[in-house]
């Protein structure tokens, strides 16, 4: 028997896949319900119209990135495993365009693998959206509802269509 959890979170991240691997310039934001732990990318009192557009996410973003434990996960020695993530972010009205770079937390960046380019990124309404691509072609889908000067929201790491690891990002704006 699966557990409760395992399928709540299959559930986000077949979501998360659906919107953000498919998504072109003109899709409609997309809304997640939240995931086990109150973690959401956007609720629905959240106003997506243009005139909510009040957050710019310009600038860089430090924190973390903490891999869920889950029973489908690739590498079952990264269950809780934490890197140190630095996003580089330039936003061009709902454009968003940067660097990714993981550093060493309580393990090695996945394959090691610590630069990459944020493409198909999307600031709509309240809902930030972008795909990381990565030095060896994986890709990691971010999704989040910046507050202020945080950021916390879900990622899902993808290698073709296979899921490799998922978990949550938590980043502070460093300037």
């Amino acid at each position: 028997m699966v557990p409760r959890r395992v399928v709540s979170y299959v559930g986000l991240v077949a979501i998360l896949a659906l919107a953000s691997g498919c998504a072109t310039a003109d899709d409609p934001p997309v809304r997640v319900a939240a995931a086990p732990g109150g973690y959401s990318a956007s609720s629905p009192g959240q106003s997506d119209s243009p005139t909510s557009r009040n957050t710019n996410v310009s600038g860089v973003w430090e924190g973390t990135g903490l891999t869920d434990c889950t029973a489908f996960q690739a590498e079952p020695h990264r269950c809780n495993a934490v890197v140190s993530v630095t996003l580089t972010m330039l936003q061009e009205q709902e454009r968003v365009t940067g660097f990714y770079r993981c550093a060493t937390g309580t393990v090695m960046c996945r394959q090691f693998l610590e630069t990459g380019v944020i493409k198909a990124g999307s600031m709509r309404g309240r809902l930030l959206r972008f795909r990381v691509m990565l030095e060896d072609g994986e890709s990691c889908i971010f999704q989040a509802t910046p507050q202020l000067d945080r950021i916390t929201g879900a990622y899902i790491c993808l290698n073709g269509t296979a899921i490799m690891e998922q978990g949550r990002w938590d980043l502070d704006r460093a300037y």
